[in-house]
C-alpha cells in the first residue's frame, strides 16, 4: 500500500507547483470562489477523479485492517491476553476519532471537486474557515495523529501498543513475525495518508486565503511531524523480527521456517545465499517513509541501516555509534564519500532471561540508521571501510575472513532517480557470512 502514498505524494506535489504558477487546477477551492471557467472546471474534475482513485484503495485498506484487528483480537482470547487489544483500542479510538474528522472535511472537499458546477463560493469559503479552524482544523487533527501514534513523556503510542498487541501471538506461534509485520506496517500507512490529507486541506485552504507563503510552509511543518515518527515506527520492525525467532524455536529446539526468514531479515541477511538483497520488511518501511513525505520530483533519499551488538564491538573494540560510513557514485568506489544528512540509532535492550531464543540474539541490538538527502540521480554504493579507521579484517576461527562490511554488502547498488525517489539498504556489522550460510542450509 504505499504506492497509495507515493500516489498521493505526488500530487500534493504536484498542486503545489501548479498553484505557485497559477495554473488551472492547481488548487481547487480558490478556483471555485473566483468562478471557475470551463478549462478549470475540467482541471478541477480531473482533480477529484484522482483523488477518488486513491481514495478506493484506501478504504480497501481499512476493510482489511479491520479483518486482521478482528482475527488478532480472536487469537489473544485464546491464550487469554485480551487486555493487549483493550489497551491498544484505548489510544486508537482517539487515534480513528482525529482520522474521522479529518475524513468529514476531505469528503465535503472531494464532492466539491467531483461537483465544481454545483458547489458555491460560499460552500468553499465555509470549509476553508472550517479547515483552518484553530481547535477542530487540519492542523490539529495533524498534531494530533502524530502525537497518538507515537505517545507522549510516559504515554505509549498506539505503534507501541499495537506492537505489543501482536508479540504474544508471534511467540506462541500463532501467527508468523512476516504477518504480523504486513498488519503493523498497514496500520501506518492509514494513519500516515490522513496526514497527508490533512496537508493537502491546509494548503488548499491557504492558497484560497491568498497565503502561498503560509501555503508553501505547510510541507515543512508536515514533514517534520513524519521525521518525527520514523524511528518510533522503525523500532517496533525490530521488535517485532526479534519475537520471530523467539516463536520460531520449539522446546526441543527445532527451527520453523518463519524463524529462518525472521533470522535473515534481523541480521540484514547476513544468511545471504549467493547474492545481497536488502531486508524487505526494513525496505518496505523506508519506501512508505519516503512516500508519506510529499517530495518534490528532484528531491532522492537513501537511507542505509547498520546493525551491530555488543559481540560486535567486542571484534574491534569500536563504539559503532560514532562511526559513520559514507556513500559514494558506483562508478567512483575510491572518490570522496557523501556523509549522511542526518543519522540516528534504535536500540533494542536484551531479551528477558530465559528466552527461547539462541543466546546471540538475547544481547542488546543496535542499528544505526544514517539519511542522505537529496543526492544526484544516479547509483550509489557504501563507501569501503574495512581496513580504515580501526575496522579492520580478521580471520576466524574456521579461517574465513570476517569483514566490517562484508563484500557481498559493498557490491549493492542504491539507485535514485525522478522515478524512483528512495532506495535503502541494510548491513551487519562482521556479518560471518559463510557460517550463517553453512547453519542455513541446515535449517532448510
Amino acid at each position: 500500500m504505499a504506492t497509495t502514498l507515493r500516489a498521493f505524494g505526488k500530487f500534493v506535489a504536484e498542486g503545489l507547483v501548479l498553484g505557485a504558477l497559477g495554473k488551472a487546477g492547481g488548487w481547487v477551492l480558490s478556483s471555485i470562489v473566483g468562478g471557475p471557467d470551463e478549462e478549470q472546471m475540467r482541471a478541477i474534475r480531473a482533480v477529484g477523479q484522482k483523488v477518488s482513485a486513491v481514495e478506493g484503495s484506501v478504504k480497501a485498506l481499512s476493510e482489511q485492517l479491520a479483518n486482521d484487528t478482528r482475527r488478532i483480537l480472536a487469537e489473544l482470547e485464546q491464550i487469554k491476553q485480551q487486555q493487549r487489544y483493550m489497551a491498544w483500542q484505548s489510544i486508537d479510538k482517539d487515534l480513528q476519532g482525529s482520522i474521522s474528522k479529518v475524513e468529514v472535511q476531505f469528503t465535503r472537499f472531494l464532492e466539491y471537486a467531483r461537483n465544481p458546477q454545483e458547489t458555491s463560493p460560499k460552500a468553499a469559503d465555509q470549509l476553508a474557515t472550517e479547515i483552518l479552524d484553530s481547535n477542530f482544523g487540519a492542523a490539529v487533527a495533524m498534531a494530533d495523529v502524530s502525537k497518538l501514534l507515537t505517545g507522549v513523556g510516559q504515554n505509549k503510542g498506539a505503534l507501541e501498543l499495537f506492537t505489543e498487541m501482536v508479540e504474544p501471538l508471534i511467540r506462541d506461534d500463532r501467527i508468523t513475525a512476516q504477518a504480523a509485520m504486513a498488519n503493523y506496517l498497514n496500520y501506518y500507512v492509514a494513519a500516515a495518508y490522513t496526514q497527508q490529507r490533512c496537508l493537502y486541506l491546509l494548503v488548499e485552504a491557504y492558497h484560497k486565503d491568498n497565503n502561498n507563503k503560509v501555503a508553501k510552509a505547510q510541507r515543512e511543518t508536515y514533514q517534520g511531524y513524519v521525521r518525527a515518527q520514523e524511528i518510533p515506527f522503525l523500532r517496533n520492525i525490530e521488535r517485532i523480527l526479534r519475537q520471530g525467532l523467539v516463536g520460531g524455536v520449539s522446546a526441543s529446539g527445532t527451527f520453523t521456517l518463519g524463524y529462518v526468514r525472521a533470522v535473515q531479515d534481523y541480521l540484514c541477511q547476513a544468511a545471504f545465499a549467493g547474492a545481497y538483497e536488502p531486508t524487505r520488511c526494513r525496505e518496505r518501511a523506508e519506501e512508505i517513509i519516503t512516500d508519506s513525505l510529499c517530495l518534490d520530483d528532484s528531491d532522492t533519499r537513501i537511507v542505509v541501516w547498520m546493525l551491530y551488538s555488543q559481540t560486535a564491538a567486542l571484534y574491534v573494540r569500536k563504539d559503532y555509534e560514532h562511526v559513520d560510513v559514507e556513500i559514494v557514485p558506483a562508478g567512483e568506489r575510491n572518490g570522496p564519500g557523501i556523509s549522511p544528512s542526518y543519522a540516528k540509532t534504535i536500540e533494542l535492550p536484551a531479551l528477558p532471561e530465559g528466552s527461547k531464543s539462541p543466546d546471540y540474539y538475547e544481547m542488546e541490538h543496535n542499528i544505526k540508521r544514517m539519511v542522505y538527502q537529496n543526492v544526484p540521480a544516479g547509483s550509489y554504493v557504501m563507501k569501503d571501510k574495512n581496513g580504515k579507521d580501526g575496522l579492520e579484517t580478521f580471520q576466524g576461527s574456521q579461517q574465513d575472513a570476517h569483514y566490517f562490511q562484508d563484500p557481498e554488502y559493498l557490491a549493492h547498488q542504491l539507485t535514485v532517480n525522478d522515478a524512483v525517489q528512495g532506495a535503502s539498504m541494510d548491513f551487519c556489522v562482521y556479518a560471518f557470512s559463510s557460517r550463517i550460510v553453512r547453519h542455513r542450509k541446515t535449517w532448510a
